[in-house]
C-alpha cells in the first residue's frame, strides 16, 4: 500500500495499490516533508518532488483565490437582494385596506385604469385574495400613486443595497451586508 500524488490536481490518495498509479501522472510515496504545515495551494510540482510555491507563486494564488471568493460574494449577495426585492413585490400593496398584486401582469392592469373615462366608473377590480373591490374614478391617482410609490421603494431598497455591494473591495464585507428586514 502506498500513498500517491496526482502531479497536476495535487490530489493525496493513501492506502492505495501503487501497481494502479503507474501511469506517469502520479508520484508514487512522495516526501511531503518540505511542505509540511503549508497548505495545500501553496504546493507545486517539479519532477518527482513536492515542493513549495515561491512567494510570486503564493501572492498570485492567494490573489486568485481572494477574487474567486470576491465574485463569489458579489454574485450570492445580489441573488439574495433580488429575492427579497421579488418576495416585497409579491406582497403587494396595500390601498383602501385592502392588498392588490404588484406582478407584473397586475401593474399593466394597474396603468390601464389611467386610459379609462370617467364614463367606465365606477370600475371593478380583484384584490390579492381575489376578492372583488369597486375602484371609484376619484381614487384612480390615489391609488395609481400607491402602487408606483410602494413599487419604487422596492426598487430603490434593492438598487441602494447593490450600490453598497460594488462599493466594498472584500469578500468579508459583502457577505457582512444585511438584506432582510432592512
Amino acid at each position: 500500500m502506498a500513498t500517491v500524488i496526482n502531479k497536476s490536481s495535487l490530489l493525496v490518495k493513501e492506502m492505495v495499490n501503487p501497481n494502479n498509479y503507474n501511469d506517469g501522472e502520479w508520484i508514487i510515496d512522495p516526501d511531503f516533508s518540505k511542505v509540511k504545515d503549508i497548505p495545500k495551494g501553496h504546493w507545486k510540482i517539479v519532477g518527482d518532488q513536492v515542493i513549495p510555491k515561491s512567494k510570486k507563486e503564493r501572492d498570485l494564488f492567494d490573489k486568485e483565490t481572494l477574487d474567486s471568493h470576491y465574485r463569489s460574494a458579489v454574485t450570492r449577495k445580489l441573488r439574495e437582494i433580488d429575492n427579497e426585492v421579488r418576495n416585497r413585490i409579491s406582497e403587494g400593496f396595500k390601498f383602501d385596506k385592502n392588498i392588490f398584486s404588484l406582478s407584473a401582469n397586475a401593474q399593466l392592469n394597474w396603468n390601464m385604469i389611467k386610459s379609462l373615462t370617467k364614463d367606465d366608473f365606477p370600475y371593478e377590480i380583484s384584490t390579492k385574495d381575489n376578492k372583488t373591490y369597486i375602484l371609484k374614478w376619484n381614487d384612480i391617482s390615489k391609488f395609481i400613486n400607491v402602487m408606483t410609490t410602494t413599487m419604487s421603494k422596492h426598487l430603490s431598497f434593492g438598487r441602494k443595497l447593490k450600490e453598497r455591494v460594488f462599493k466594498y473591495k472584500k469578500y468579508t464585507e459583502i457577505n457582512d451586508i444585511k438584506v432582510a428586514n432592512n
